[in-house]
């Protein structure tokens, strides 16, 4: 039986053989699709209506590889209207924890944003750096950090 455990593009200027128990597979380096992986295997992410589902099922969003090396925590505000809330994401190296509220002082990212427009983000409805530069979408602390949210939290394909 072959398995293939993960399968990563290759970068701008080569391919990337893989060995799939006795048959080697080709990726041309022309391939642009990304297919995240969580350590289930496949990502199981589904629209959610509001902010509570989205915390719940935030395991099913999230991609352990890309958090690989990260040690950070992710504070989100977003208090600022009906069924909003504030939690607190831990990232270390590959997993993560959640806590409801403000769990740190210094956190090494803030999010803030009211809650619609948190969900519709996460569904891929809009655009995150749209959303940064129509200040629906505030950020605190380390931006380079927020950029790379999007590898281990994708939103969804919108």
């Amino acid at each position: 039986m072959n398995t293939v455990e993960h399968v990563l593009p290759s970068g701008p200027h080569g391919s990337k053989t893989l060995d799939v128990g006795s048959s080697p597979v080709h990726r041309p380096a022309q391939v642009e699709h990304v297919s995240f992986f969580t350590p289930k295997g496949v990502s199981v992410a589904e629209r959610v209506s509001n902010l509570q589902e989205y915390f719940e099922k935030l395991s099913d969003r999230f991609v352990a590889g890309p958090s690989k090396g990260v040690n950070a925590t992710i504070f989100f505000d977003l208090a600022d209207g009906p069924n909003g809330g504030q939690w607190t994401m831990t990232v270390t190296d590959g997993t993560f924890s959640l806590d409801t509220g403000k769990a740190v002082e210094k956190p090494t990212v803030t999010i803030t944003m009211k809650p619609e427009h948190y969900v519709e983000m996460a569904n891929g409805d809009l655009d995150g750096t749209k959303a940064f530069m129509t200040r629906k979408l505030k950020i605190a602390g380390s931006i380079p950090m927020a950029q790379k949210m999007k590898s281990f939290l994708p939103p969804l394909k919108g």
